[in-house]
């Protein structure tokens, strides 16, 4: 309790100086009470803050770190704006050459900007690594071998990726993943002796009620789970194989809600249910009606679209439509017949839907298509 005691009163002692006494480590301390949200509305409060920090010290390395998060919830939480993906970029490169401890990277494949750590190899030296792993991109060489192509166009060594972290399938990208990339990346993680971590948080429970790459033969050696498996009441779970069993009992964590019952007698209930009551299944199934009927609607409407993802998480987009508008015309005019969608996210079936909820939905995406025609004309 001493460090975080002294935290405080480090943070109280800067908010009472004048603004014109400020140095880089009093507005360091005045940022970190807006980012413990990780909201965007703190977020942009601590940007102001750090960036004055680093203005007056620009090799003030814990700035420039909190600067990288602080981009990453604008971007990530704000409504994805470019400008604080490159910018987080940029501020983790600032921190990464200024501290001695160095940085490695959790490459993260059709993430966004997520992911960096320390990471102290077994032998006590830290490594530092050299290329970007962000926003990694699936990628064969000139052989058709897998690869990790980072955004800087440069490629990662085997033994250099201390793990592989995924989704199974990315929010926004319009492609499914091709399973022989994920087989092939499993193979790379045994290869390179890096764990293999998949974020189940969206997906999990939806495409099979084990974990959703079950059905192609891959197991990651990390999971973490959400969402579904409490029906909507607070609880996470992270799922590890045998050989990582030692490494984390090691690590002590704790929460202040770690111990209520409910929360884990839900969860227990809701995974019971989507196994006895064949929920993956059902979500198979509306989610295939409501496909199906989206592209009978478009191609009526003589509107183009592409619809894609599994039937559970469904995704559509407009062809030509880098700022969303035509998107945030069809779901405004779905929205105003009582139906809520994104306009460029995923959307999620429920076991609980049923065929008078999608045929309700398809009655208001019916007129979103026609306000898309109507405001933008065919095609």
């Amino acid at each position: 309790m001493v460090e975080p005691s002294i935290r405080r009163a480090e943070i109280e002692r800067s908010l009472r100086k004048r603004p014109e006494s400020l140095d880089a480590y009093d507005l360091y301390l005045r940022a970190l009470p807006h980012t413990a949200t990780q909201m965007p509305g703190p977020a942009a409060a601590a940007v102001e803050l750090l960036e004055r920090a680093v203005k007056l010290d620009p090799d003030y390395a814990p700035a420039h770190a909190l600067l990288a998060w602080s981009h990453e919830w604008l971007f990530a939480r704000g409504g994805s704006d470019e400008f604080h993906r490159a910018a987080g970029l940029d501020h983790l490169d600032e921190g990464r050459r200024e501290t001695d401890e160095g940085l490695a990277a959790i490459v993260g494949i059709g993430l966004p900007a997520h992911g960096a750590c320390r990471f102290q190899r077994s032998n006590g030296h830290a490594h530092r690594l050299r290329a970007h792993a962000f926003g990694a991109r699936e990628h064969r060489d000139g052989r058709g071998a897998v690869a990790l192509q980072t955004q800087q166009n440069g490629f990662l060594r085997i033994g250099e990726i201390p793990c592989i972290h995924l989704l199974p399938r990315a929010a926004n990208e319009l492609a499914d993943r091709d399973p022989q990339f994920a087989r092939e990346l499993r193979a790379l993680c045994d290869q390179a002796g890096a764990a293999l971590v998949m974020d189940e948080v969206r997906a999990g429970f939806r495409m099979h009620d084990g974990g959703s790459w079950e059905p192609i033969g891959v197991a990651p050696d990390l999971s973490a789970w959400s969402k579904a498996i409490g029906n909507g009441y607070p609880i996470a779970a992270i799922l590890g194989s045998a050989p990582l069993r030692d490494a984390a009992s090691r690590i002590f964590v704790t929460g202040s809600f770690w111990f209520q019952a409910v929360p884990m007698a839900a969860a227990v209930a809701t995974i019971t249910a989507i196994r006895e009551e064949d929920a993956v299944a059902a979500m198979q199934r509306t989610g295939t009606m409501l496909q199906e009927g989206i592209k009978r609607q478009a191609d009526e409407a003589g509107v183009r679209i592409a619809m894609t993802g599994p039937p559970a998480m469904p995704n559509l987009r407009f062809p030509d439509d880098a700022d969303l508008a035509k998107g945030k015309t069809f779901c405004g005019a779905v929205a105003e017949h009582g139906v809520i969608i994104h306009p460029r996210h995923n959307w999620f079936l429920s076991a609980a839907h049923t065929d008078h909820d999608i045929e309700r939905a398809l009655d208001a995406t019916s007129t979103g298509f026609q306000a898309v025609r109507a405001q933008f004309g065919e095609g």
